[in-house]
């Protein structure tokens, strides 16, 4: 996939929770399923890379780090490039 590329990713989240919960409420916990679309950074055996906002000058921000190993789709999605 090449960067900059704009991408669907769903992925799952693990959750947790600091407050006391009984044991049948604790074993009912699930993760959150995501969604997350954005602009393709890189990738490595660990994790992928994608930002949400990019400036003409190269910069990025709200940038997602997700371990691959909780990533259930990716695909690139159709975008005309234009200027910012």
């Amino acid at each position: 996939m090449r960067e900059g590329a704009l991408v669907y990713v769903k992925w799952v989240d693990p959750s947790s929770t600091a407050k006391w919960l009984e044991k049948d409420e604790a074993k009912g916990r699930t993760p959150m399923h995501c969604e997350t679309v954005g602009f393709f950074l890189n990738r490595d055996r660990d994790v992928i890379r994608i930002c949400c906002s990019r400036s003409e000058e190269g910069r990025v921000a709200d940038v997602f780090v997700i371990p691959r190993g909780c990533v259930k789709e990716i695909r690139e999605l159709e975008f005309k490039e234009g200027k910012v």
